[in-house]
């Protein structure tokens, strides 16, 4: 068997391998016809942040940024993960934390059709334009200083529908 961390080496290898097993599981349960998907993101920091710079781990992939819901700066990377409405993933992937998770989408969505429901951080019209010529309706929750001409209701079930992707990073 060798030494754990030759293991864990091998093992991280198989990334590819790991990726076009779940994207088969996610076709077979049919989550990727679903035309109702959920995006987020989420921090993974590596390191504290006042000791970064000096730090060799990761140098030159991890990246900077700032968490709100945490309410603090870490270094590290961002995961982004996509999921169906019945929870299913279909799909991942991880950035340096500077790089911009509305940057990161259009390449995620590749493929769907229909409603996807994302959090605040991805308000950009040029980024709703660009998902809607592929078939995509982008559904962003509105800042408080911004007018919703969505109907209550819908904004109602589109606000308890998002807690699915919390739970499913969780």
């Amino acid at each position: 068997m060798g030494s754990r961390a030759n293991f864990a080496k091998q093992s991280a290898n198989l990334w590819d391998l790991k990726r076009r097993i779940q994207d088969h599981i996610a076709w077979q349960l049919g989550a990727l016809e679903d035309t109702i998907h959920l995006v987020d993101g989420f921090p993974m920091p590596v390191g504290k942040y006042a000791r970064a710079s000096g730090s060799r781990c990761f140098k030159g992939e991890a990246g900077f940024s700032y968490c709100a819901a945490k309410d603090e700066k870490y270094y590290g990377f961002e995961g982004h993960v996509l999921i169906s409405f019945e929870g299913i993933i279909c799909g991942y992937t991880f950035t340096a934390a500077n790089v911009d998770e509305r940057d990161v989408l259009p390449e995620m969505a590749a493929g769907l059709h229909g409603l996807l429901m994302v959090d605040k951080g991805y308000i950009r019209s040029s980024l709703k334009q660009e998902l809607e010529q592929q078939g995509i309706d982008l559904q962003v929750p509105v800042r408080k200083n911004m007018q919703d001409i969505r109907s209550k209701a819908f904004v109602s079930l589109f606000m308890s529908n998002r807690r699915l992707v919390e739970s499913v990073i969780g």
